[in-house]
């Protein structure tokens, strides 16, 4: 097979991946998906439960590295800052045409803007979270509006944030801020696959104990502060009280936050509201 019959060879660096759900790993995933249809696309993530090292899903080679902060290898691993040395060597080893990084400037896609440097690689940044945002949530209670244009970045951070050959972003907020240290930074929407919408899919509701002649409202995300499901379960609970034929499902892992997770459980019981 000559060059022009190969297929280019994409990396995706990503914090977490399928099976993780949630907006952001919804959206990586997608984009993978459609990526690989004409490209020879691997997905490396760090290793956050206890499932292969390596496989293949839908075309996707996914290849799940050791985090050097989880010294324990205890799983499941839900830190944000994780630590993937293999990154680098990947890169360099790995004869990429290109690589594209998630979701933000963390240590690992560090590593891979210097492999990319190293082997004159093209960099992609996509940029769902310029902040750490549930940590500030954590610590001050809230999140101040423009909190992004008041925040400090360090000289190398910003050294960083210049070079990626191509930055993108979904919040109107953080374009304009990463503007400020690298001009080509554009908006990146939220894909939909219209292909999953050719065909009628099997109803969950069911399965789930979920009434079929209810009005069901559907929340997607990992249970925590940041996700916002405080402020679902509020509506909710003034909606059902209107229409009390009607239901609230959620789906995403529950394990992020306990503390978080036993609130609205309470504030759902305090109602008197059923909760299977």
């Amino acid at each position: 097979m000559n060059d022009e019959m190969k297929k280019k060879k994409l990396l995706i660096i990503t914090n977490r991946f399928f099976p993780d759900v949630g907006g952001a790993e919804t959206n990586i995933y997608y984009q993978a998906r459609l990526l690989s249809k004409k490209y020879d696309v691997t997905v490396i993530t760090p290793k956050r439960d206890d499932i292969p090292n390596e496989e293949n899903i839908e075309g996707i080679k996914v290849k799940r590295f050791k985090d050097l902060f989880n010294k324990n290898n205890f799983y499941p691993n839900k830190r944000a800052k994780t630590l993937c040395l293999k990154v680098f060597s990947e890169i360099i080893f790995g004869n990429y045409d290109i690589v594209q990084c998630f979701p933000s400037l963390n240590h690992n896609n560090m590593l891979a803007r210097i492999a990319c440097f190293i082997k004159n690689i093209p960099i992609v940044l996509c940029v769902f979270d310029m902040l750490d945002y549930n940590y500030i949530l954590k610590k001050n209670g809230s999140i101040p509006k423009d909190i992004i244009f008041s925040s400090k970045v360090s000289w190398a951070r910003a050294k960083f944030l210049s070079s990626f050959h191509q930055i993108y972003s979904i919040s109107n907020n953080e374009i304009k801020y990463l503007k400020g240290f690298n001009p080509n930074v554009d908006f990146s929407p939220v894909p939909v696959l219209l292909d999953e919408y050719s065909q009628t899919p099997s109803d969950p509701r069911e399965k789930y104990g979920l009434s079929k002649d209810k009005f069901t409202f559907f929340c997607l995300g990992r249970v925590s502060e940041l996700k916002g499901h405080d402020i679902a379960i509020e509506a909710y609970i003034n909606f059902a009280k209107k229409y009390p034929e009607s239901q609230l499902a959620i789906v995403g892992r529950m394990d992020y936050s306990e503390s978080f997770l036993k609130k609205f459980q309470d504030r759902i019981e305090s109602e008197g509201l059923k909760r299977q």
